[in-house]
């Protein structure tokens, strides 16, 4: 019975290892939904988990978080803030080229945000590569949520702040 058991155990310590995007993207969801902000969209591929998720508050119409597992436990958070206005005005397609052009040098990854404009849709973006281990506690399967409930809310503010602008 002792073999059975050190051999389950491997097992398992592998599935986690394995399995730490999912994990704590199942949490990403869990706390997100909980607050009260549904599920409009999800995505999923080897390594790669995506969820919108529909605001629909004075600023922000929706968000998407993906966590996109790299090497090991080395993940990229990716959170996208979007803003949607009724009407479209002329002086909007003159601030999309300004805001296109100053894209050129933003580069997500390193936490800059990005805006672009889509007409009477506005995006911005931001990363950040984290170890999902970071995240994980000492029992299998334990996430901490505080912690990362914090990191992906700053990230939220962050993006709503720079959108803040544009929501007409």
């Amino acid at each position: 019975m002792g073999f059975l058991s050190k051999l389950t155990q491997v097992f398992q310590a592998f599935e986690e290892w394995t399995s730490k995007d999912e994990i704590v993207f199942g949490e990403i969801v869990r706390t997100f939904v909980k607050k009260g902000y549904p599920v409009i969209g999800f995505n999923a591929s080897e390594g790669k988990q995506s969820a919108r998720f529909l605001l629909n508050g004075p600023v922000l119409f929706a968000f998407s978080i993906t966590v996109d597992k790299k090497v090991a436990s080395a993940s990229v958070l990716n959170v996208i803030a979007e803003v949607r206005n009724k009407l479209a005005d002329p002086d909007d397609a003159i601030q999309m080229f300004k805001t296109d052009f100053q894209n050129i040098a933003k580069i997500p990854l390193f936490g800059q945000i990005r805006i672009n404009h889509e007409y009477n849709t506005i995006y911005a973006s931001t990363s950040t590569v984290k170890s999902l281990n970071t995240y994980l506690g000492e029992r299998v399967g334990q996430v901490k949520i505080d912690l990362l409930e914090k990191d992906l809310t700053e990230m939220i503010d962050r993006l709503t702040e720079a959108l803040r602008r544009f929501k007409k």
